[in-house]
């Protein structure tokens, strides 16, 4: 048995091969060529460095499951689809939310040096005259404020709450009907709605009854009161009531009206078309603005904070 072994290297070859062979009575017989790579010195650098990359794989915690071992079930197709539907809306809760505009109000210190403070008042009664009704302002102890001043306009307003001119329907040489009161006053003329008034206290009837059909009354039922008032900048109130506001002796603010006027009753139904403390600020509207309160029971007072 002989063996005979060569290798036929070059320079940078990656190839040898090894022959191997049975000799028998000077024959040579079964060679087995044997072929094998032969790594170079760059590719053993290589081979040392992909070992020390291959060494990270111990640190992955994320480890990966293969295909053969993975089962998709019925129950966690329906945990998937529940958990893409809970994504989404929370995703769309989100997004709404930061598209959202948010107002934040803040209430700060006026340090301004302008003694007043104006009050933009524009307010309708449907059943009281302008005749009946004024405004006027008091402080926290109920004294009034002498340095308030008011510009008020009033316009009369007829049965279906119109603006009218507030005419007279009858002249000065006309003879308005008293109606049920002529009965106890022949003699007297109701040309106006405030004669027409005195002619049924006088005798003792109900002039709520006549006053929506009364052509004396007809443009005159009610009032509608706007304009601005500046009063001092402290607490108090403003006050648009029945009768005409005074001060007393004591400095109280007291209105005056007669008694025999209001035994009936005065309907203090109202519509607040605005109501502004303060200059007005654009794209701002008073929580008061468009309120209406009606009542059929006379005597109500109404008290906004």
């Amino acid at each position: 048995l002989a063996q005979a072994s060569f290798f036929g290297l070059k320079a940078g070859s990656r190839i040898a091969w090894h022959r191997q062979c049975r000799v028998s009575n000077g024959h040579a017989y079964g060679c087995l060529h044997l072929k094998c790579h032969i790594a170079q010195t760059a590719s053993g650098m290589v081979s040392q460095s992909g070992g020390a990359l291959s060494s990270l794989r111990r640190f992955d915690v994320y480890a990966k499951v293969h295909d053969d071992y993975k089962i998709k079930t019925f129950s966690g197709g329906i945990m998937s689809l529940v958990s893409l539907v809970i994504m989404v809306l929370l995703f769309w809760g989100e997004f709404q939310g930061f598209l959202a505009v948010e107002t934040v109000n803040h209430v700060l210190v006026d340090t301004s040096l302008v003694p007043t403070l104006p009050i933009n008042l524009n307010v309708s009664f449907p059943h009281l005259r302008c005749d009946q009704v004024s405004a006027d302002a008091v402080d926290f102890v109920g004294e009034g404020q002498p340095n308030a001043s008011f510009i008020m306009h009033k316009l009369d307003l007829d049965v279906l709450g119109a603006p009218t001119d507030g005419a007279p329907v009858f002249g000065e040489k006309d003879c308005g009907p008293c109606f049920e009161a002529a009965s106890h006053f022949p003699d007297l003329c109701c040309n106006t709605c405030p004669e027409l008034q005195q002619a049924y206290f006088s005798a003792h009837l109900h002039f709520h009854d006549i006053a929506p059909t009364a052509p004396q009354c007809a443009k005159t039922v009610g009032c509608r009161m706007s304009g601005t008032a500046k009063v001092s900048r402290i607490g108090g109130n403003l006050h648009v009531a029945l009768g005409k506001s005074r001060l007393d002796s004591h400095g109280k603010l007291v209105h005056k009206f007669k008694m025999s006027h209001v035994k009936d009753g005065f309907n203090t139904s109202h519509t607040i078309h605005q109501l502004d403390f303060g200059d007005p600020v654009q794209g701002l509207q008073s929580p008061l603005s468009h309120t209406s309160k009606f009542t059929k029971v006379g005597s109500l007072m109404f008290h906004y904070y």
